[in-house]
């Protein structure tokens, strides 16, 4: 009997018990539960905002406080820029807001974005950083590789940079200027036939434009084929006739061919043009980063690149936009004028001159744009006056020389006329507008067979040129009365 009463308890006691430990287990904390809760992000602070000010001369600028900054990139986990102070409103304003969405969105996009401004403001480093993680977020955009490349190729690290390209390329073969990049890479490289497919392929992909066959004639060139080079170089010459580069190359190859004097005519040229950024005006990529800021710079940078296409309504647009921004801007008061001039809107060529005029009396160029706009206004006699009132401290000055060689043909002073374009078009002898007017010159003067030949090498250039074909259908029963008619 005991045993069974002893018995039976013990079923009712560890149910009690069993009951009691799961009460306690319920009600006490669970550490691992409470360590898998999620702590709060913290939460990004906006990055410090640029302070508007004036320079003493009154232009608006706005300056970030780079210690600020520095701290701040770095809570963001973003590159460290470089020295950051002073910048352009707009500039200011971008970077602020490419800032604030890298933080809080480091998307692919947003990344790049900021490294396209930090590269514009030639912060490197920061912008190498960026556009590697964008590249690691986004590996399929040819893109970000590419920029990669041409900040490397900028640095001098060739084999990097070639590396970068190539990538890019595999992304994306048909992009020209990542063959033209690489083809110079190459070329640096001594890696001469890697070169020239890149090149090649670049002058498929480009016809119309004479890098491809400048760094073709490099390569002939260096391998001590000079026809080849020849060929390609005179190609880029006729393509780019104002390319420092193609002339430079062009004059080496024909002084290896002895043709000396062709050679230093060519030199010549090459030390007279500007020089720029090869890759760069003809990169829709880079001209895209340049935008990201929408600086005064970037805006003179495309201003300069439009230049040779002529398209005198975009660059009026262009340039007005600058004297927005740079009302003191001198030489873009200049350009405006001049633009003005060209599409005869004399009017305003007159007052954008007579504002440039005050701000610089003395300048040069403003009293050659003077003479220019009168000459266009068929004011032949003021504008002769003009341009003689400059050549009285610039005797050689080549802009002088065709105002005062137009004016004195128009007025009948052919003697004084010849003399002045013969001054004028030595700096620039390839201008067919100036050898079409030293043509008319030198037949008022009799001289019919240097006027023939000069119609001669403009019909070479330029086949439908009727007024050279009138002349030389008038000139060669003159010049060879036994020929056939």
């Amino acid at each position: 009997m005991t045993h069974t009463t002893s018995s039976s308890r013990y079923p009712l006691t560890l149910t009690l018990l069993g009951c009691v430990m799961m009460w306690h287990c319920a009600c006490k904390p669970q550490a691992p539960l409470e360590s898998a809760i999620p702590e709060a992000p913290t939460k990004i602070q906006p990055p410090p905002a640029p302070v508007p000010s004036t320079t003493p001369e009154g232009r608006p600028i706005a300056t970030f406080d780079h210690a600020a900054i520095t701290q701040w990139s770095k809570s963001a986990n973003l590159p460290v820029p470089d020295n950051l102070s002073t910048l352009e409103p707009i500039v200011a304003k971008s970077l602020y807001d490419a800032l604030a969405k890298a933080a809080t969105d480091p998307t692919s996009n947003n990344l790049a974005t900021l490294a396209k401004i930090y590269e514009s403001l030639e912060f490197h480093t920061s912008a190498a950083e960026l556009f590697t993680r964008a590249e690691t977020s986004d590996p399929d955009d040819f893109r970000l590789p590419y920029y990669l490349g041409c900040i490397l190729q900028l640095n001098g690290q060739t084999d990097a940079a070639i590396q970068k390209l190539t990538r890019s390329l595999t992304l994306n073969p048909n992009y020209p200027l990542t063959h033209a990049r690489l083809g110079q890479l190459h070329i640096n490289a001594n890696q001469l036939d890697q070169a020239r497919t890149h090149l090649t392929r670049y002058t498929q992909l480009a016809p119309d434009d004479w890098l491809g066959y400048v760094g073709l004639g490099r390569i002939a060139y260096i391998q001590q084929r000079y026809n080849d080079a020849l060929q390609s170089l005179t190609r880029a010459v006729t393509l780019g006739p104002s390319d420092f580069q193609a002339h430079y190359h062009l004059g080496r190859t024909l002084n290896a061919l002895g043709k000396t004097a062709d050679a230093q005519h060519h030199l010549n040229l090459a030390a007279s043009l500007p020089k720029g950024m090869w890759f760069h005006h003809r990169d829709p990529l880079m001209l895209e980063l340049d935008r990201a800021t929408g600086s005064v710079k970037n805006l003179i940078d495309e201003f300069e690149r439009l230049l040779p296409t002529a398209d005198w309504p975009r660059l009026t647009k262009l340039a007005a936009t600058i004297i927005q921004r740079r009302p003191d801007d001198i030489i873009m008061l200049g350009n405006l004028a001049s633009l003005y001039r060209k599409q005869n809107r004399l009017d305003d060529a007159d007052r954008i001159l007579k504002r440039a005029t005050q701000l610089a009396p003395e300048n040069l160029r403003l009293q050659i744009i003077n003479a220019e706009i009168l000459l266009t206004r068929k004011q032949y006699d003021h504008a002769r006056d003009a341009a003689n009132a400059i050549l009285l401290d610039h005797p050689d000055d080549p802009a002088a020389n065709n105002v005062l060689a137009r004016a004195a043909y128009m007025l009948k002073n052919y003697a004084i006329a010849e003399s002045a374009m013969r001054i004028a078009i030595n700096t620039d002898p390839d201008d067919t507008s100036k050898q079409l007017v030293f043509a008319e010159i030198l037949l008022q003067r009799r001289k019919l067979q240097e006027a023939a030949d000069l119609y001669r090498t403009i019909l070479a250039k330029h086949p439908d040129n009727t007024r050279a074909q009138q002349r030389i259908k008038q000139l060669t029963p003159i010049l060879n009365p036994d020929s056939e008619p």
